[in-house]
């Protein structure tokens, strides 16, 4: 019984995280929708614009159908089921399951043999556009899987359940403060980063090295090709927890992280930013007890023994004289400058795309101009507390 635990506890994670980073594909949606809205009347091609957000719409619903599952978030109807005892829920919905999990088996089969013959075809969509349809094919097939083992963990806890021994369900907000809450030192920090790369790096050379061994039944090449896509794209995901804490850590927000990210999707800029990124993390965190928790290397601790205590009292010093006050610090200056660098990303987006008739030069400075804006919003709110 604790194997089966431990199986739904881990598969329950991974489905939570896959969830929750899909859901910040509404950013992306947002942000393509919005372009031909801001491209009116300037000769830049919007044909794309449409199709990528269907996909990314897709995406985002099947990665995380499995963290609504996990949540309860489907549809369901429990005019009878409502009424029963927790024991008859648990038989009913184990012996269920298996409609489930048959469905899914037969998309998951279905879906394979779609996606080698996306890849080996070069299948793409008859439209103006025409883009490729193997990556949305593939995403589709990993959110089928992750479904799938929702779905058998689902099984596991009714198992359990109808055995008496049911499991609390997970809290989903302390797994988020305990990923993004806290703080983390630098060798945690460097370690992780470090296993990411080198995980996303060998996910790139399974796809450089599967996609060409393609067969029209799949096989290992697409085996290859699917998890080495995965962990591609997972892989830097996966990271930014890390480099959220390791923020908290020098005392400053995680939210910089975000404008980090941004910054480095930016052509040209990405290098510089990863360089500065990297000498920001590289620096000491803050001593003490700071608003994001202990310090990781334990200097807030408080040495009660002193073998040096006189053993007379010390007499008491004069009070000092009082210092000379400190210039007030400039508030707004870093929301200002970030907001003025965000407008500057979104101009010169604008005039890039229109310039070399590429989108991809405007999608980047809205996306920069968002997360300025927040930041923006955020300083608002807080010099009012």
């Amino acid at each position: 019984m604790n194997a089966i635990a431990k199986y739904v506890r881990c598969v329950e994670f991974l489905v939570r995280g896959l969830g929750v980073a899909s859901m910040y594909l509404l950013l992306v949606i947002l942000a393509v929708l919005m372009f031909p809205v801001f491209a009116r009347g300037g000769d830049i091609s919007t044909i794309w614009a449409l199709e990528t957000a269907q996909f990314a719409v897709g995406a985002y619903y099947i990665l995380g159908a499995g963290w609504s599952l996990q949540q309860g978030a489907h549809v369901r109807m429990d005019f009878l089921y409502a009424n029963w005892k927790p024991r008859t829920k648990a038989i009913v919905d184990a012996a269920t399951s298996f409609f489930v999990l048959f469905y899914l088996v037969v998309m998951l089969l279905g879906g394979w043999e779609s996606c080698a013959y996306a890849v080996v075809a070069k299948q793409i969509n008859h439209s103006v556009w025409a883009p490729y349809m193997a990556p949305i094919k593939i995403a589709m097939e990993i959110g089928m899987f992750f479904m799938f083992l929702q779905m058998t963990a689902e099984f596991a806890r009714s198992v359990l359940a109808a055995c008496g021994r049911g499991l609390a369900p997970a809290d989903a907000e302390r797994e988020e403060e305990r990923l993004f809450r806290g703080r983390v030192a630098r060798p945690a920090c460097w370690w992780t980063l470090a296993a990411c790369a080198l995980a996303s790096a060998l996910g790139a050379a399974l796809v450089a090295l599967g996609v060409p061994r393609v067969t029209d039944s799949g096989g290992f090449a697409l085996l290859a090709t699917v998890v080495g896509g995965f962990l591609a794209v997972a892989a830097p995901v996966a990271a930014l927890p890390v480099v959220v804490r390791r923020l908290h850590d020098m005392d400053m927000s995680g939210w910089w992280a975000v404008g980090f990210v941004l910054f480095a999707l930016v052509p040209g800029l990405g290098v510089f930013t990863t360089l500065g990124a990297a000498a920001l993390l590289a620096q000491d965190g803050a001593p003490g007890r700071t608003g994001f928790g202990r310090d990781p290397k334990g200097r807030d601790l408080i040495k009660v023994f002193n073998p040096r205590i006189p053993k007379k009292p010390a007499p008491i010093p004069e009070p000092p004289l009082p210092a000379a006050p400190e210039a007030e610090h400039p508030y707004w200056t870093p929301y200002v400058v970030f907001e003025a660098a965000g407008v500057g990303a979104l101009a010169g987006g604008y005039g890039l795309a229109a310039a070399f008739s590429n989108p991809t030069w405007f999608v980047m400075g809205f996306l920069v101009f968002l997360v300025s804006t927040a930041f923006l919003t955020r300083g608002a709110l807080c010099s009012r507390r």
